[in-house]
């Protein structure tokens, strides 16, 4: 298992923020470029065990994926959305996004990947994983804010291996 944290205080409202992981599929591309499609397949009566399917484009190709709701907060001060997906058999995927409210002009956005790896194989590989794409998400929500004449403030990451 490998885990990455990383935390950057944004120049905007937390409901601003919120609207990036929470809105429509315009609104997630604007975090998730590749992704052409975001639809419910189940719903539930608890929001935490709905599944939804996502299209993505991967190089030349287009690409389904199914992913399941873990976590769901809708707070004034507290906002999460956590999701689980298996990718490509390989390892199993969780994405948390956490907002937290600093002051009404500023939000403390935490970002946690971890990625587990589903056979021995992939444990080899594995090792030689990067935070690249928990940079890269990091990096895409600052540009959403900057293209609003918005700023972060500050940043932080935190790397962990087990």
């Amino acid at each position: 298992m490998k885990q990455w944290l990383k935390q950057a205080v944004v120049c905007a409202p937390i409901d601003l923020v919120w609207e990036l992981a929470d809105g429509s599929v315009e609104q997630l591309q604007r975090i998730f470029p590749a992704m052409i499609t975001f639809s419910l397949i189940n719903k539930t009566n608890d929001a935490e065990a709905s599944a939804y399917r996502v299209a993505y484009k991967h190089k030349k190709q287009v690409k389904e994926c199914d992913i399941q709701l873990l976590d769901y907060a809708n707070r004034s001060a507290y906002k999460v959305v956590k999701v689980l997906f298996e990718y490509k058999r390989r390892y199993e995927i969780t994405i948390e996004f956490q907002l937290y409210r600093v002051d009404d002009h500023r939000t403390n956005a935490r970002f946690t990947v971890t990625k587990i790896a589903l056979n021995w194989w992939a444990k080899c590989i594995l090792k030689f994983a990067t935070d690249r794409a928990i940079r890269d998400l990091t990096e895409r929500v600052k540009q959403a804010f900057a293209a609003d004449n918005l700023s972060e403030t500050d940043e932080a990451d935190i790397n962990k291996s087990s």
